[in-house]
């Protein structure tokens, strides 16, 4: 039970083999204006896209991800570049709090996301060096474009028509994985990248996990989340695979311009609707970590110690004071949508009454519980004139930062061995 509910970044850990030789270290796998990626940083990248995504560790999936993954490093290393050109500089404390996200939504308690690569014999680096250009990347193309990008009060007031009118229509609640191609990359050879993702997904692989490894939109930073579209907003070819879509479902691999999206329906809005009533939870995420060294009596008895614990819990305000003298770990999760959670985790957590723990889930070097602190439905609001100016302008943004990134690539000297 209790793999089933941890996140994949967690679970799949537990089965992941190392497949990376010392040999491969020296060798290069591209350049890029004569620097270089080593393969060793490639099949790391590999392996932690396996990990992360729940897909199978196989030399036959190595070598589908290999192309993805190198076209994705390609252009990080294009936007690290520019951040030197550009003087951009990405502190510590900013790289740090991009891995606690990553930490928060996996369920994972803090340090924990470093502790999982290192075990895994992946450097911390790589994972930071991959949020370095993220970021970079969407601070350049903010301070650079930001100024030029204009939303007048007519263009807000054209949207909110706009918006009264979508409501008259269906729409979809989408995430997308985008993949570009250009003239160094064929249509047929994304396609066929696109083809492998749809392939992973249906699969098991998570698409947020996979979106934020593989695709070239900024919305990759939300993994792929692009929000409430309507039908008239969309390619007829798009409309007309998504009609045959329920929630939950992900799309064929659809041209759109110069590039491929894949689309997951995250939910449905039909004709008349506004939006659907929107439930958080917030709870507190409770770990006991088996003694070190322990036999297997010690390790019985920590188990009973735990179970103990979470019956004695009828309160929020208290568990850091009765978890204490196990020197358990406690994290806060707060007002995060149930749709955001885990399958199994969402029905553990409605099913338990508030301020209440659930039964312990053994995970083999330690014991967790949840803690339900409170539960609510909203209805949600219409949005705001400065939401939607603020989409607007996120929209636009996301215009240029994709034709900006195409320029870029085809002005690099790019050598793939």
């Amino acid at each position: 039970m209790g793999k089933l509910i941890l996140s994949f970044l967690t679970v799949v850990l537990l089965g992941a083999s190392s497949f990376v030789t010392s040999t491969q270290a020296v060798m290069i796998a591209a350049t890029i204006n004569n620097k270089a990626i080593s393969t060793r940083d490639l099949n790391n990248r590999i392996k932690l896209a396996i990990i992360s995504s729940g897909m199978p560790d196989t030399a036959k999936t190595r070598q589908q991800l290999r192309e993805q993954i190198l076209n994705m490093m390609v252009n990080e290393q294009i936007q690290l570049q520019l951040g030197e050109e550009y003087k951009i500089k990405i502190d510590e404390a900013t790289l740090m709090a991009s891995v606690r996200d990553i930490e928060n939504q996996n369920n994972m308690p803090e340090g924990g996301l470093q502790k999982m690569l290192s075990k895994q014999n992946i450097p911390f680096s790589l994972m930071k060096k991959h949020l370095e250009a993220s970021i970079i990347w969407r601070e350049y193309v903010r301070e650079r474009y930001r100024h030029l990008v204009q939303v007048s009060d007519s263009d807000v007031e054209r949207a909110l028509q706009e918006l009264k009118s979508n409501n008259k229509e269906t729409r979809y609640h989408l995430a997308e994985i985008a993949l570009y191609f250009d003239d160094k990359q064929s249509a047929t050879s994304v396609k066929g990248q696109a083809d492998r993702i749809v392939n992973q997904l249906r699969q098991g692989a998570q698409f947020s996990m996979l979106a934020s490894q593989f695709s070239n939109a900024p919305s990759a930073a939300r993994g792929g989340d692009i929000g409430w579209i309507p039908e008239s907003k969309l390619e007829t070819n798009v409309v007309d695979q998504l009609k045959k879509l329920e929630p939950g479902q992900v799309s064929i691999p659809l041209q759109t311009g110069k590039g491929f999206r894949v689309y997951l329906v995250r939910d449905k809005l039909a004709a008349g609707q506004f939006a659907k009533p929107l439930t958080t939870v917030s709870f507190k995420q409770v770990f006991v970590a088996n003694p070190k060294d322990a036999f297997n009596f010690e390790i019985e008895d920590n188990i009973k110690q735990v179970a103990t614990m979470a019956r004695q819990i009828t309160s929020c305000r208290v568990v850091e004071k009765l978890t204490a003298r196990k020197k358990a770990k406690v994290q806060d999760i707060k007002d995060i949508p149930l749709n955001n959670l885990p399958p199994e985790l969402r029905n553990l957590l409605m099913k338990t009454k508030e301020n209440r723990a659930t039964a312990p889930l053994y995970t083999g070097n330690g014991a967790m519980f949840f803690v339900v602190c409170e539960k609510k439905t909203t209805n949600p609001k219409e949005p705001t004139e400065e939401d939607i100016r603020a989409q607007l302008v996120d929209r636009k943004l996301q215009n240029v930062a994709e034709q900006e990134l195409r320029t870029r690539r085809g002005g690099a000297h790019i050598d793939i061995r």
